[in-house]
């Protein structure tokens, strides 16, 4: 039995991804700038993120229930229930944030060790998600294989965390400003949360193309998925007009006609072209796809 992506649901799925970008990129900007609750600010766009991921959840949800498939189950479950525990922590962390609950010394040490497991479900779920869509690129039903970028992304945030438990970053307080009394470890910290920034941005923003085209690539692209070369690439615009053959020379003493080139009224009928890079169908006259901005190889 064929399946087929609904289109609410690829609605669901592209614009949770889409919501995610959103947020983690502005909550990254945020960051440059001094607010006096800092911690209110980042609970918000946390809590920001964990709407777009229990969205993304929902409708991977779905999705397996138009599919019937059961690791597609496992894996809006594996989702859905990361997203319920990093929103439980957060508030927690709130909550001590303000004095609210004090679990001590030890009691903060458990917390940070449970705020790594809801990481360690993302990364289980995504990578059953790119073995998923793996499956979509064998059966051809797109032209993307299943991507890295969010397991990674979230491999290398659960090192940062287990890094932080074992030596926390210890700043001081110096002209009213936190300074790091170690910048070396304070440099290599930064770094690994811009990587993972990087991977995660990434890793959702091609998990929506990746769903973006489900089931929207045409049948004729994908049995040529291999590059098009210069000599393949012919333009269809060789033969739109043709030259009428000119009149033979007329009798002496009469006027010459003249010498017209005479277009034709219907052109030769012209076959569609998709992008090779998104499958989309592309305009006759168009240099570039409107979608991913890849060149128009049928124009070169």
């Amino acid at each position: 039995m064929i399946y087929m992506i609904s289109d609410s649901t690829r609605k669901h799925i592209t614009n949770a991804a889409l919501s995610y970008v959103f947020a983690a990129m502005l909550f990254s900007f945020l960051r440059f700038f001094d607010f006096s609750s800092l911690l209110v600010v980042v609970s918000i766009f946390i809590m920001l993120k964990i709407f777009a991921v229990s969205w993304l959840g929902y409708g991977l949800y779905v999705f397996q229930s138009e599919e019937k498939n059961k690791n597609l189950f496992y894996v809006s479950l594996l989702i859905l229930g990361g997203a319920a525990l990093e929103f439980i922590i957060v508030v927690l962390q709130i909550l001590i944030g303000y004095e609210i609950l004090s679990f001590g010394n030890s009691g903060d040490l458990i917390l940070n060790i449970a705020f790594i497991s809801p990481y360690i479900v993302y990364l289980i779920g995504f990578f059953l998600l790119r073995e998923i869509v793996d499956s979509f690129f064998k059966t051809k039903r797109n032209v993307f294989r299943g991507q890295m970028s969010l397991p990674l992304g979230y491999g290398i945030y659960i090192v940062s965390l287990i890094v932080l438990i074992v030596k926390p970053l210890e700043l001081i307080l110096e002209d009213g400003k936190l300074v790091a009394t170690d910048p070396t470890y304070f440099m290599v910290m930064n770094f690994m949360e811009i990587a993972v920034l990087v991977m995660l941005v990434l890793g959702y923003w091609n998990l929506r193309r990746t769903f973006l085209v489900l089931d929207r690539v045409p049948k004729q692209l994908l049995e040529r998925i291999k590059p098009l070369t210069y000599t393949q690439a012919q333009s269809p615009y060789d033969s739109r007009y043709q030259q009428i053959k000119q009149p033979t020379q007329p009798g002496f003493g009469a006027i010459p006609p003249e010498q017209t080139v005479k277009e034709i009224q219907q052109p030769v009928e012209r076959k569609k072209m998709f992008c090779i890079q998104c499958g989309l169908e592309l305009d006759p006259d168009a240099r570039f796809c409107p979608h991913c901005g890849s060149d128009n190889p049928y124009l070169t």
